[in-house]
Parts: structure tokens; C-alpha cells; sequence
């Protein structure tokens, strides 16, 4: 029966018969001879009549091809991965070997990205190292990124042997999305034997690349980690630094904590908040007092509290407050109860955000509620009224060392058990005439009249345990995570731990309401027909909050409350934050809700705060009436947000949204459309929106529709970009070339190439920016030729930008035009000028040659690339064109980084003499000595620049010039810049005459960070 097996299971790999053929076949006996099976049919009782041969008008048709071939088909179907239906084919084909392998890497190259995947969870199973290298460069494919884990598992099953090493580079790839996917799938396979190629990744310029990878060496190297991390405490990402803290906490010994504590002392402030930030945790983790009186000493000071630096004011703030909470130092005390405290709140609510507020906010905001008592998470504003009502009175809360004997605790808590079935609620009180109260009538009661804190804390212990199902216990009422607390004036104890398992939800309720009641809200949902007494209402829905309604039951009553009271609330800040409790609240909108919220967005008159937070309440709702209610407010206040704000919202809602969407009589509800279409819709489903869109009578339609065509990446995107080109609207057309750019397939460089003969000067420059941004080697002849040719400065100069970025590969086609002395001057000049960005100092004799160029222009900008370079030969190129004003400026400019002196108040004729007579003196120098004088005229050390000044690439000079980088003089800071790459090999960011502040002070800190990790 074997043979019967096989030949069944083919014929289900083979798909349904053809009908003609089951008619041919019906009846025929069957006889077996060898291994063979043939048909014996009998002969005919009746001769049938042959049927006319239909007419054949070409080739079948796709959908019979598919049909016959049960490959195809099977490949067909994995456009729905990762479905049911797709894996059930993808199964199908791996059953048939490796026999397919060539023809599904064929069809790797005109699938969509869906079925891609599915095509690489195929060949992760049959496949052999042709399939490898497929997968490899399908990771580069535009529009992969969703379906990098298939990419992986398929590397992983291909190379098991070297699949991590294939996988650690994308941890560099800039889409976050594929930086965490590459991390996700590496975390469960790193080990230690991966630590120097993490660790590469750790000295990346990207921060998300160093954080996935410090995560992965924390997981497969953590003694690696542990030892790399003292040195990330002052990266540039606060998000690593924080995490190189966290991991150095968990685990810190003596030794650790001792060179933390020099660290604090350190000369770097960033490095010393951040190890005293350690130390923070490393006191929360271990309960150990880690802070020497020494660097206790230093966080009181200008080292700390009192630094110029905001993330080393609120660190010192967060040590001191616990150390000031919990230990009696007369310093640390003179400071608690104002300093510390304001220090705190300016760091969770000052008005100037700085970068490491995600690291430390939560740690200020605890303390800054340890210290007050302000648990809740009230609105800044209000805690700064607060600070400023009570400041004069204000006394910080301590621990309460010792607990005088006979005091007598008032305390009350509840605790209901959640066996089933449900016991009565338990009260137990310190206070005797609870008994006696209504609110005991039908519950358990118990007096605990003990005046010893301590015994009344173990009374309550063992009354809990006695209790079915203690360990399940839900406290109520009072300090919902502790028994018992005992405060005498500003020092308070917590003296018995148990709290129960609180359900989360019924605490965010609750908090959400108390943060609604600092509103109004709940105040104006009064109904005073029902409850004439105030107190009478407060008394009822307090019941209801903590009684025993579920918790969907409570939040939907919190959102009528919202919803009926926010017409009342007349504050702007009122409303916003009720808008943000309804966004927090764990419910589902109807549509009643959608038509109530979408009438207070009509009273709006633009997209205010307001108004933006009801449409972010709206988008949560994800009802297809909201769409509808959206866009008819933003057609009559429309704004630049609303496109993208209903891309969001329909790419929430899915398919059936987009597609009517897309056949909406709305304008920007079709635009919206396209741009969400590429996300959620894929196959024919995309190329029917698309293509509808690409045939909309308003030309804002056809160009988002071109450029999610782009985006898409899809088989069927070519052609369809291709026919936007004819489009008669100026704008439609430029997006179609952009589009082009975007697919970065070798057969759009012929099309963009002809729009480079168009009459219109922006179809070029689209064209231009459109080759050189598919990355592929074919597209820059026609860029250089447009370089070359082109009639418009705009086109050739947009060109020579965009060629520069495409790097070494472009090098000798520049080259080319920059020796032919043919080329218009013009051209060749900006031709030198890209050489110089392509090829820096290897191209500086090809620059020195062109200074005896007979073009002016040309022998100018290789001069002014020369001094770029730092090279004394462009000197008397520069006064000559200086003396002829051939380019003033940018010739000035150029002998002041030379000479590194500046004139500002000389006249413009008197320059040339004062740079000559310069000259004349200093021709026999060094650049290096040039540049070295200016610094010690400037009172920078002058013995650590001597070796450099003579021309030897000495390190010493190194820690002078990164301080260099931050004078005033740009001359000086982009000299230091390139004498520091040259000295080191390093790169971190170009300083040039017109690099902004920010972003020195940026390149800076990568210097200093790079020279200390040294």
C-alpha cells in the first residue's frame, strides 16, 4: 500500500485535476504492470463528436496559469502571511524539497513584502546557499523591515553555525523597528563568545545601536557588560547611560561602590551624576548607605546641588532627599526641607527640558513624594502653587527612628477576601466606637486596642493570616501599600508591611478620580434633584467607588462623569486634564460617546490643545463614525496635522476604512487614504486604492498615491509610477520622479534619465535628487552628465550636493571632469568642490596641481579647498583673487583659517596689504605653528602643543585642541576639529564657519567622552 500513499499525497501536492481531464479518465479501469500504472480504456460505444478548438487570442490568461501549476498558486496564497491559509501553502511547498529552491528565489525578486516573508520561511527549509545569499539581499529590500524576523529565523535555519554574525548588523540599521527585531531575535542567542563584536557596536555613532547592543552584552556577557559599563555612565544617549547605571546597581560590591564614589569626584559632570545616580540605585536595591561623607559633601556643593549642569542638580537632589529621609545628618538636614525639595520639583516640572529628564524624572517625582506626602500624580502647575503657599512652613517627612512607648495609633483598615465564594469585608480599628458604627452593621469587626505600635502590627498580621485565602487579601481605605503607618509630626513609619494584592486597575481608578475631583469635574456631575445635600452625593458615589463593582463597572462610571460635567469646566487646564484621564481609562467608546465628544471638538475653533487632545480620545475610540465626525470638523478648520492624524486613525481601523476612505468625497480623506494604504493593505487590495487613486480627479489624490507607490515598494509599482510621469499637473509629476527615487530598481534610472532633457528646471532637480537616491552605481552617469551639461546653476549645483553623498564610487567620474580642460569653468569649480568633500586629503596634489589652472574660477576653489584642507599652498592663490575681489568673502574667510588671525575692523581694501605683509613673515612656517601660536595666544597651554607644532602626530596635543573646539573664534574651533581627526583618525561631526552652537557643543562632548573612554 505504500505506492497508493505516495501517489495520493502527489496528487494533493498537485492540486485538483483538471475537469477535462476527470472526464477523459472516468470509468477507466486501471491495471498495474511493474511499477508502472496504465489506463486501459475501453473503446466507445458511440462516437462522440469533437468540440470546436476554442480560439487562442494570445497567452492564458495568469489566473489558469496559476491554476495549472499548484507551485504558483501555493506562492500565491503566502500573500496573506502569516495567516492560516499562508502557512498551510507555505507547508505545502516545503513538502516538495529543494527541488523549488531556484524558482522561489526568482520570484523573490517580484513579490510583495508579505509574501517575501513567506517565501523566506520556505527556503529556511529547503534551502541550500543560494537561498542565503537571496535572503541577504532581500534584507536590504525596501519595505522589509515588518518581516525581519522571518529574514532571520530563515538566516538562523540556512547558517545556524554563523547566523548571529549575520544578524549583528542590523542592529546598526536606522529604522528602529529593524534595530529592535535584530535585537529580539539575538537576545535568547548571544553569548560570550559574541562580546567583541558587541562591543564594537557599543564606540557606533548611533545611540539605538548602542543601547540594543549593551542590552544583548548585558544577556550573553554580563561580566563584560558589567566591566564596559563604568565606562557608558556619561554617554551621549541618557537612555544607555541609564542602563549601564541599572545593571552596575544590581550587583555592585565594595569595590564597585568605592570607585563609584571617585567618580562622583570626577572631573567630567555628566560621568558624575550618572555614577552618583548609581549609587541612588545601588541604595534602593541593596537598602546598603553606598555615599561617602566625602562625595555627600560634593553633592551639597557646586559639584551637586548648587552645579551649573541640571541633570548633577537633580541627581544631588534625589541622593540628599534619601539620605535625609532616612539618616540625621545635621548638612544633609540643613538643606532637606528647601533645597532638596525645590530642586526636585524644577526637576520633574521646570520649564527648560533637558535630555536625561526620562532618566531621572521618575526617581525625582518618588522622592519629591516621600519628602511631601503628595503621592498622587497632581498636575506640575499645581505642586508649584502648593510649593509656593506652604514654603515658609514647609518641614520635610523623616523616619520615625523609635515609636514612644503608650502612643496610641489611630488606625483603620479594611480587608476583604476574594475566595469564593466572597466573605464579609473585615474592619479592623484602633478606635473602639468603629463597632458601633453603621458602616460595621453585617461585617466582620475586629478591636485592636494594643497602645505598642509594634504589638498592634503583629495583632494585625495574625488576624489577616486567619483569614481564608490571606495571601489574596485586597486592603481598602487608608495607605492602600502598608498595614499600619505611625507619623508623629513631619517623621512618620511604616511598622507592618502586609498589604494584599491590590487589584491594578482599581487603583488607577481611584487615582484617576481624585485626579478628576482636583478638577471640578466631579463637583459639577452633582445631580441635585436626586441628591439635595452635597455631602449625601460625595457619601454615595465614594461607595461606589470602593464597594464591590467590578472594574470596567467604575471606569465606565468615571467616563459619564467626564462625559456629563465637561461642558461645565471652564479652565483650559480643567479641561485637558479630564481629557487625559478619559484617554487613560480602561473603556470602550459607542457612539453616543463619539457624537458627545465630537461635540465639544465642534465648539473648537482650530486645532488647539484642547481640540487636539478630544481628536486623540476620538482616534482611541476606533469606530468608523469617528472618520466621518473627524472630517467633518477638520473641513471646516483645516490644518496641516489632519492628514496625518486621519493616516493614523484609518491605519487603526484597517482595510474596509482605507477603501472608503479612498472613495470619500472628501479631498483629503482620499489623500489620507493613500498615505495609510501601504502600511495595512497589500497585493491586489493595495494596487485597487492605489490605482483608484492614481485616476482621482484632484491632483493632492494622485500625488500622495504616486508617492505611496514609492513607499510600497511593490511588483506593480513601476509601471504604474511610470504613467504619472504624463501627468499634465507640474506637482503629480515631481512625485512621480520622487517615487522613482524611492524604488531604487535598476530599470527607473532610463526613466529618470529622460526627465533630465525636460525644459522645466524642478523636473530636473527632482530627477537629480530622485538618481542619486536609489543608491544604485547606474544612476550616476546621467547625474554627472547633468553636472556637466545642465544650462541651470540651481540643477548643477543641487547635482555636484547630491553626488558628494554618494562617496568613494563617484571619485573618479569627478575626477574626470575636474582634469578636462574642455569643461566650462563653472562646472570644473564645482566639481573641485565636491572632490574635496568625496575625497578630503587624498585629493590635495590634484589640488595643488589645478592652482596653475588657466580658468580663474577653477584655480580659486582649489585654493579655497586647499585652505579647507589646511594647506599653506593656496596662500597666494587666496591674495591674488583677494586683490582682484574675485570672492571676497569666501577668499577672507579662507587666509583667516590659515593665518588664524582675523581683522574685523580693517577696511576691505587694507586686507590684502595686512594678509601679505603676513605672508611675507610667515611663509617659511608650519600650518601646525600657526595654529599652535594662535592657541597660546589665546592663554590656551602651549608645552602640550610643541610636538604638534613641529609636525609630529602626538596624542598629547589632544586633550588642548578638544578644548579648542568650544572658542569663539570659528577659525580656531574648525582648525582644532581637523587637526583632531587627523591626530586621531576619528571622526564625530565637521565643524565649519557656520556649524551652530548646539551642535559644537555636541561634537565637543563626543571628544570628550571618546578621549576619557581612552
Amino acid at each position: 500500500m505504500r505506492w497508493i500513499s505516495l501517489a495520493l499525497l502527489a496528487c494533493l501536492l498537485a492540486g485538483p485535476p483538471a475537469r477535462a481531464q476527470e472526464r477523459t479518465t472516468e470509468g477507466v479501469p486501471l491495471r498495474r504492470d511493474k511499477d508502472r500504472v496504465k489506463m486501459t480504456p475501453p473503446a466507445p460505444e458511440k462516437p462522440v463528436p469533437e468540440k470546436e478548438p476554442e480560439k487562442k487570442t494570445g497567452k492564458e490568461s495568469p489566473d489558469k496559469a496559476v491554476e495549472k501549476d499548484p507551485v504558483a498558486a501555493a506562492v500565491a496564497r503566502l500573500a496573506t502571511w502569516p495567516d492560516a491559509d499562508a502557512r498551510e501553502a507555505a507547508a505545502l511547498l516545503a513538502l516538495r524539497g529543494p527541488e523549488i529552491e531556484a524558482r522561489l528565489i526568482r520570484r523573490l525578486a517580484d513579490t510583495s513584502p508579505a509574501q517575501a516573508a513567506g517565501i523566506c520561511f520556505v527556503l529556511g527549509e529547503v534551502g541550500r546557499d543560494a537561498s542565503l545569499a537571496a535572503v541577504e539581499r532581500l534584507a536590504a529590500r525596501p519595505g522589509m523591515v515588518p518581516w525581519f524576523t522571518e529574514i532571520f529565523d530563515a538566516l538562523g535555519k540556512l547558517d545556524g553555525a554563523n547566523a548571529v554574525s549575520r544578524v549583528l548588523p542590523f542592529l546598526r540599521h536606522p529604522k528602529r523597528r529593524a534595530r529592535l527585531a535584530a535585537e529580539t531575535w539575538l537576545m535568547s542567542r548571544v553569548n560570550a563568545g559574541h562580546a567583541a563584536r558587541l562591543a564594537s557596536i557599543l564606540t557606533d555613532r548611533s545611540r539605538g545601536a548602542r543601547l540594543s547592543a549593551f542590552r544583548l552584552l548585558s544577556r550573553g556577557a554580563p561580566e563584560e557588560a558589567r566591566a564596559r559599563a563604568f565606562d557608558l555612565l556619561d554617554d551621549p544617549a541618557p537612555e544607555l547611560a541609564r542602563a549601564a547605571a541599572d545593571l552596575i546597581s544590581s550587583g555592585a560590591d565594595d569595590a564597585a561602590i568605592a570607585r563609584l564614589n571617585r567618580m562622583v569626584a570626577g572631573v567630567h559632570p555628566r560621568r558624575s551624576a550618572y555614577a552618583a545616580l548609581t549609587l541612588v540605585l545601588v541604595g534602593e536595591k541593596t537598602g546598603r548607605r553606598p555615599f561617602t561623607p566625602e562625595t555627600i559633601r560634593l553633592l551639597l556643593g557646586d559639584r551637586g546641588l548648587r552645579a551649573v549642569e541640571k541633570v548633577n542638580r537633580g541627581v544631588a537632589a534625589i541622593a540628599l532627599a534619601d539620605l535625609g529621609y532616612e539618616t540625621d545628618d545635621p548638612a544633609v538636614d540643613a538643606v532637606l526641607d528647601r533645597d532638596v525639595v525645590l530642586t526636585l520639583l524644577d526637576t520633574v516640572g521646570g520649564k527648560t527640558f533637558f535630555k536625561d529628564y526620562n532618566s531621572i524624572a521618575a526617581l525625582a517625582r518618588n522622592r519629591f513624594g516621600k519628602l511631601t506626602g503628595i503621592l498622587d500624580r497632581r498636575p506640575v502647575p499645581e505642586l508649584w502653587r502648593w510649593w509656593l503657599e506652604h514654603r515658609d512652613t514647609f518641614r520635610a517627612r523623616r523616619v520615625l527612628k523609635t515609636i514612644p512607648a503608650g502612643f496610641t495609633a489611630v488606625f483603620r483598615v479594611r480587608a476583604r477576601s476574594v475566595a469564593e465564594p466572597p466573605l464579609p469585608a473585615t474592619l479592623f480599628s484602633t478606635r473602639p466606637e468603629d463597632a458601633v458604627g453603621p458602616e460595621t452593621a453585617g461585617k466582620g469587626f475586629v478591636y485592636l486596642p494594643e497602645t505598642d505600635a509594634a504589638a498592634l502590627a503583629a495583632r494585625i498580621d495574625r488576624e489577616l493570616l486567619s483569614l481564608p485565602d490571606s495571601p489574596r487579601l485586597r486592603g481598602e481605605g487608608g495607605d492602600p501599600d502598608a498595614a499600619i503607618t505611625v507619623s508623629l509630626g513631619n517623621r512618620s513609619r511604616t511598622v507592618a508591611g502586609r498589604a494584599g494584592d491590590l487589584e491594578p486597575g482599581l487603583v488607577s481608578v481611584l487615582g484617576e478620580l481624585r485626579r478628576l475631583r482636583r478638577t471640578y469635574a466631579w463637583q459639577r456631575y452633582w445631580d441635585r434633584d436626586r441628591y439635595p445635600r452635597h455631602d449625601d452625593f460625595i457619601r454615595t458615589e465614594l461607595a461606589f467607588f470602593t464597594g464591590d463593582a467590578t472594574e470596567a463597572e467604575k471606569a465606565e462610571h468615571l467616563k459619564a462623569m467626564i462625559l456629563s460635567a465637561f461642558d461645565d469646566l471652564t479652565a483650559r487646564t480643567e479641561r485637558e486634564e479630564a481629557l487625559d484621564i478619559l484617554r487613560r481609562l480602561p473603556v470602550t467608546f459607542t457612539d453616543s460617546d463619539a457624537y458627545a465628544l465630537a461635540l465639544f471638538l465642534s465648539r473648537e475653533s482650530s486645532l488647539t490643545p484642547v481640540a487636539l487632545r478630544i481628536v486623540r480620545v476620538l482616534r482611541k475610540a476606533k469606530r468608523p463614525l469617528v472618520v466621518r465626525l473627524l472630517a467633518d470638523w477638520f473641513e471646516r478648520h483645516p490644518s496641516p496635522r489632519a492628514l496625518s492624524l486621519i493616516q493614523d486613525l484609518l491605519a487603526g481601523l484597517g482595510e474596509r476604512e482605507i477603501r472608503n476612505a479612498a472613495g470619500s468625497d472628501r479631498l483629503f480623506l482620499r489623500q489620507a487614504a493613500m498615505r495609510a494604504a501601504p502600511g495595512v493593505l497589500e497585493g491586489d487590495a493595495l494596487e485597487r486604492v492605489l490605482g483608484a487613486g492614481l485616476k482621482d480627479p484632484a491632483p493632492p489624490v494622485r500625488r500622495e498615491a504616486l508617492l505611496a507607490l514609492g513607499r510600497s515598494g511593490a511588483a506593480f509599482a513601476f509601471a504604474r509610477i511610470a504613467g504619472g510621469l504624463e501627468d499634465p499637473v507640474d506637482e503629480v509629476r515631481s512625485a512621480a520622479i520622487e517615487a522613482l527615487g524611492r524604488l531604487a530598481r535598476p530599470e527607473v534610472v532610463p526613466l529618470l534619465a529622460t526627465q533630465l532633457d525636460s525644459k522645466d528646471t524642478g523636473r530636473r532637480v527632482a530627477a537629480v535628487r530622485a538618481l542619486c537616491r536609489t543608491g544604485i552605481d547606474e544612476a550616476l552617469p546621467p547625474v554627472l552628465l547633468a553636472l556637466r551639461r545642465d544650462g541651470s546653476e540651481v540643477v548643477r549645483s543641487v547635482a555636484a550636493s547630491e553626488i558628494a553623498r554618494l562617496g568613494m564610487k563617484a571619485l573618479p567620474g569627478v575626477s574626470r571632469i575636474v582634469m578636462d580642460a574642455k569643461e566650462m569653468p563653472e562646472v570644473r569649480a564645482l566639481a573641485v568642490e565636491t572632490l574635496v568633500r568625496i575625497g578630503g586629503d587624498h585629493v590635495v596634489d590634484v589640488l595643488r596641481a589645478l592652482l596653475q589652472d588657466p580658468d580663474d574660477a577653477v584655480a580659486d576653489a582649489a585654493a579655497l579647498a586647499l585652505a579647507e584642507l589646511a594647506k599653506k599652498d593656496a596662500v597666494p592663490r587666496l591674495l591674488a583673487a583677494l586683490e582682484a575681489g574675485r570672492n571676497p568673502v569666501r577668499t577672507v574667510a579662507a587666509l583667516e583659517r590659515l593665518s588664524c588671525q582675523s581683522f574685523p575692523s580693517a577696511k576691505a581694501s587694507e586686507l590684502p596689504v595686512i594678509y601679505r605683509g603676513w605672508w611675507s613673515e610667515r611663509r617659511e612656517g608650519r600650518e601646525e605653528a600657526w595654529f599652535a601660536e594662535a592657541l597660546a595666544r589665546r592663554g590656551y597651554p602651549a608645552a602640550p602643543l610643541e610636538g604638534f607644532a613641529a609636525g609630529r602626530r602626538e596624542m598629547a596635543a589632544v586633550p588642548v585642541l578638544i578644548r579648542a573646539l568650544g572658542d569663539p573664534n570659528w577659525y580656531l574651533r574648525a582648525n582644532a576639529d581637523l587637526w583632531l581627526r587627523r591626530i586621531t583618525l576619528e571622526d564625530f561631526g565637521r565643524i565649519r564657519r557656520y556649524t551652530s552652537e548646539e551642535e559644537v557643543r555636541k561634537i565637543q562632548d563626543r571628544w570628550r567622552s571618546w578621549w576619557e573612554k581612552r
